[in-house]
């Protein structure tokens, strides 16, 4: 009697845990039977469906699902089958609005020797919007990287290439059926044993370090092996991922072959005017400084066996070589340093350029630059631009042939403008894109911030147009 008694406590202390748990519980709880009829439903479920209890059990599991729905008669069959089972459903509000549905439903016998089945409800509204936003930011992401003109390489954390994007096949030449890991691309991009093994150890180092300590990557400088056997230089670093399912991180890849070839070529220009101007100093200027010196010495010492008047026309003589060496090295001393401080600096250079007596017979330069005449350039703008001006005038005589040239200038608060226009015989288009010059012109402007824009127009010759914006933060500030 006593044990009955105990049984009886404990299976009713059971009923009310489980009564309790059932109106409490944050999902939707329903109670039905295996026919579809809804047997009980809980406060969640009647809130989510927006029916009250008694409503649920008029309507039935009908009411709240598709009967003829394919995915609805799956979920049926397969709890029959397995005992219970996991599905997304949509479901019907009492409004008639539906709404998306994670249900869990499991069937179980009753003590009556009836089939019953739980199924317990959760609204994953939420979720399903949280994902189709993730969707659409991994649809805009991989589009901003589809038309990059850098080269991107998506990567997951088994060392697998899961995306590469068009900029990276063009640049080097793999698809990503030739490199699906980054093993093979290592063998591909690297074939030196000994320079691989360097690049893919400092890579992985790096890549841990800035994944666990979310911290930026360490770029490093590589020379990459295309697929049709050229090197190229690239810049490399990586920034990890969050959100998306198997990517871990996004290596990025910025080809400066072309920027480095630019630098050799200006370092090697370097060390020719160097070389030039050691030659000249030599050949030119220390030649007439020994000539004078030997005369003047000569001088001391016969000047007191000669008349006054034969001393006087030595002096002279010695004079005008002396005004000679003072020319030289202002020449030089141009030629290094075209612009003078202050004021009108740019402006006085142009038109010294314009009137140089290196320019062939025949050529007219015309200058319209009265908006230049009394503005500071800061010196860090300002010889770039010339220089670029005076590779421009260079181009339209030597390859242009032209006898006619303008040089123009705009100033505004923010920017400098000049252009250089001829009458020669234009460029072609892989001249416009291509030769030392042209791309120093555009190395010197790009350095400033600025672009070099070259075209032939239809009616002939060619018009090279430098813009370089004016910064105080740049220290090329413009005072008025």
């Amino acid at each position: 009697m006593d044990d009955d008694s105990g049984n009886q406590a404990a299976t009713a202390r059971n009923q009310e845990f489980l009564q309790r748990l059932f109106e409490g519980s944050s999902d939707g709880i329903l109670h039905t039977s295996t026919d579809g009829r809804i047997l009980r439903a809980n406060r969640t479920a009647c809130e989510m469906l927006g029916r009250t209890e008694q409503e649920l059990q008029r309507i039935g599991r009908a009411g709240i699902v598709d009967a003829e729905n394919p995915e609805t008669r799956a979920l049926i069959d397969d709890r029959h089958r397995l005992g219970s089972v996991r599905r997304e459903l949509d479901l019907r509000r009492g409004d008639g609005s539906l709404f998306p549905c994670e249900v869990t439903t499991a069937e179980y016998g009753g003590a009556d020797g009836v089939s019953y089945a739980l199924a317990i409800l959760r609204d994953i509204t939420e979720r399903r919007r949280a994902e189709r936003s993730l969707r659409e930011s991994e649809a805009r992401f991989r589009k901003v990287i589809e038309v990059s003109p850098v080269p991107f390489v998506l990567g997951d954390a088994h060392g697998h290439l899961v995306y590469i994007n068009p900029a990276f096949e063009s640049t080097f030449g793999f698809a990503l059926e030739e490199i699906p890991t980054a093993v093979e691309w290592w063998e591909h991009a690297y074939p030196d044993p000994a320079y691989r093994h360097y690049v893919a150890t400092s890579w992985e180092r790096r890549l841990e370090e800035s994944l666990q300590n979310d911290r930026p990557f360490e770029h490093m400088e590589v020379v990459i092996r295309c697929k049709d056997g050229s090197d190229r230089n690239v810049v490399a670093f990586a920034v990890g991922l969050e959100g998306l399912e198997t990517v871990t991180h996004l290596a990025i890849l910025f080809d400066v072959t072309e920027q480095r070839r630019l630098e050799r070529r200006v370092m090697e220009a370097a060390a020719f005017e160097r070389h030039r101007l050691g030659m000249d100093l030599h050949d030119g200027l220390g030649h007439q400084l020994t000539s004078l010196s030997l005369l003047l010495a000569d001088l001391a010492r016969a000047a007191g066996n000669r008349e006054a008047s034969a001393v006087q026309q030595e002096l002279s003589r010695l004079g005008r070589m002396a005004a000679e060496c003072v020319g030289s090295a202002r020449s030089i001393a141009h030629g290094l340093c075209p612009i003078e401080l202050g004021g009108g600096g740019l402006y006085q250079a142009l038109r010294r350029l314009a009137n140089s007596e290196g320019l062939p017979a025949g050529l007219t330069v015309r200058v319209e630059l009265a908006e230049l005449a009394q503005a500071d350039i800061h010196q860090s703008v300002a010889e770039p631009v010339y220089r670029i001006v005076q590779e421009a005038l260079g181009n339209a005589v030597k390859h242009g042939q032209a006898r006619e040239v303008l040089i123009s200038g705009r100033l505004s608060k923010d920017a400098l403008m000049l252009q250089v226009a001829d009458n020669g015989r234009g460029l072609t288009q892989g001249a416009q894109s291509g030769g030392f010059g042209l791309n120093i012109m555009r190395y010197r402007a790009h350095a400033l911030g600025g672009r070099v824009d070259i075209e032939s127009p239809a009616t002939g010759g060619t018009i090279v147009t430098c813009v370089c914006p004016l910064l105080a933060s740049r220290g090329a500030a413009i005072i008025s």
